[in-house]
C-alpha cells in the first residue's frame, strides 16, 4: 500500500495533495458552509474511497493521510496551526482517517451480512461453527461472526480478518440494527468515542 498512498506519481498522497490546495485557493471566497461542501467532494471522497481495501496499512501511512485532513479541515473552520485534531473535526462533523477506516469497513460488513451480497465476499465472512456449543449459540444471538485463524501479519491487516474482529467488538445493539441508516449513525457515535483519533 506504500506505493498506493505515497510512492507513486498518481498516489494518494499526491491527488488529495493537489485537492487541498485547490480547497486552499477557492476557499477564500467561500462561506464555512460552501468550504465544507468543496472540502467533502474534493478531500473527503478522495480518502474513503475504497477504505476498506486500503485500511490495514501501515500506521505511519495513516498518520500521512490524517496530516492532510487536518489541512484541509483548518482550511475549512479557518482555524490555527495550534489547534488540535479533534477541535478541527468536530468543527466539520469528521470522522479521523483511522476512525473512517473502522466506520466504512464496519458498514460494508453489515450490507454484506444482511443482504448475503457480494457473494464471493459473504461466503468468506460467514465462516460457520463448526459445533453447537454455547460460545456459538451466543455468537449467533448477538449476530457475531466466527473469527478464523491467522498466521501471518499481512493476511491479519486485510479485510475480512481485520473486519471480522472490529465488528465482534461493537455491541450487539448497533450489529442487531434494523436498517442501514440507523446502524450508520449508531456506529459513528460509537467510532467517535471508542476509536482513537491517530
Amino acid at each position: 500500500w506504500k506505493n498506493h498512498i505515497k510512492d507513486n506519481e498518481k498516489s494518494m498522497f499526491k491527488v488529495v495533495t493537489s485537492r487541498v490546495n485547490a480547497l486552499n485557493k477557492l476557499s477564500h471566497l467561500a462561506s464555512f458552509k460552501q468550504r465544507k461542501m468543496l472540502a467533502n467532494g474534493l478531500v473527503i471522497s478522495s480518502l474513503i474511497y475504497m477504505i476498506q481495501v486500503w485500511g490495514g496499512t501501515s500506521s505511519y501511512l495513516i498518520h500521512i493521510l490524517q496530516v492532510l485532513q487536518n489541512r484541509a479541515a483548518r482550511i475549512v473552520t479557518r482555524l490555527g496551526w495550534g489547534t488540535s485534531t479533534k477541535v478541527l473535526l468536530d468543527q466539520c462533523g469528521w470522522l479521523s482517517v483511522k476512525q473512517l477506516v473502522e466506520y466504512h469497513s464496519l458498514i460494508l460488513v453489515y450490507k454484506m451480512e444482511s443482504k448475503r451480497k457480494p457473494e464471493y465476499l459473504y461466503n468468506k465472512l460467514s465462516v460457520p461453527f463448526t459445533s453447537n456449543t454455547r460460545q456459538s449459540a451466543g455468537n449467533t444471538a448477538e449476530n457475531k461472526i466466527k473469527e478464523s485463524r491467522i498466521e501471518y501479519e499481512l493476511n491479519r491487516s486485510s479485510f475480512i480478518p481485520r473486519s471480522t474482529i472490529s465488528w465482534n467488538k461493537i455491541p450487539a445493539i448497533i450489529r442487531l440494527s434494523p436498517t442501514v441508516d440507523i446502524f450508520k449513525k449508531r456506529l459513528k457515535e460509537w467510532v467517535k468515542i471508542n476509536i482513537d483519533i491517530k
